[in-house]
């Protein structure tokens, strides 16, 4: 029996990634380069339970476990730009920031749930449940606990709380969303200050990538990838709401 076969096995592991590098690239730079973004992404906060807030089964999940976790009620507001929800507390130590959302980008289905806490050299730690383009500021340190449920989540950010070496500030803001507002802003700035994108209009309240800061995007999606395998045994996890 012919094992010639045998041979283009290394040809298609090497073809597999390049394949992907050569169809992926493109798209993702093009999309970087594009989209504008805003400095200030939601919309004034909306009451839960009013008909114009249309909850998903994933974030009203969400919604539950935080508060069995102690997190309390969430503030609620809609992307400005997409119909997304996002639903956003402080815990009791205001030491860490809950941000969780469900809704539609580009009619695509999108949910996402990530802990947040400040250092004291101004670095931030997250924990997620999903992929997304990181922080290509380089002042967020990621992990990324696929398909995880907010106790999950919790779980595993307080043990890198409780291993970290520097200092973890409580959060000043008055609110959840304004503290969003501020990393959100402060992130914006720093990709300006380091060239890697420029404000669109005159008020500095929506900027875009250049092609400096599009290319840290392409980097970040396949290191991403390359997380991602580390976890493919979670892929097929039922996630909340599921």
């Amino acid at each position: 029996m012919s094992t010639d076969w045998l041979l283009w096995i290394p040809l298609g592991i090497i073809a597999l990634p390049l394949a992907i590098v050569i169809i992926f690239t493109p798209i993702i730079l093009i999309a970087a380069l594009v989209e504008k973004r805003h400095a200030q992404p939601y919309g004034p906060e909306e009451e839960l339970g009013q008909g114009r807030v249309k909850i998903g089964s994933y974030l009203q999940e969400m919604i539950e476990e935080a508060a069995g976790l102690g997190f309390g009620a969430p503030e609620i507001h809609k992307h400005r730009k997409y119909e997304i929800w996002v639903a956003f507390w402080f815990n009791a130590e205001r030491d860490i920031l809950l941000k969780s959302g469900q809704g539609k980008i580009a009619g695509m289905p999108a949910k996402q749930t990530m802990l947040m806490s400040r250092q004291s050299d101004g670095r931030f730690l997250v924990t997620t449940d999903e992929f997304d383009e990181g922080d290509p500021t380089g002042m967020t340190e990621f992990k990324r606990v696929v398909n995880g449920d907010l106790e999950e989540l919790l779980d595993a950010h307080e043990q890198r709380l409780d291993k970290v070496n520097v200092p973890i500030e409580q959060f000043k803001e008055a609110t959840a969303y304004e503290a969003v507002i501020a990393i959100l802003r402060q992130q914006a700035d720093e990709l300006i200050h380091r060239g890697r994108a420029g404000w669109v209009d005159e008020l500095e309240g929506v900027w875009r990538y250049n092609l400096a800061g599009a290319f840290n995007i392409v980097l970040g999606f396949y290191k991403q990838m390359l997380i991602g395998v580390t976890q493919f045994w979670r892929v097929n996890k039922r996630r909340p709401g599921g």
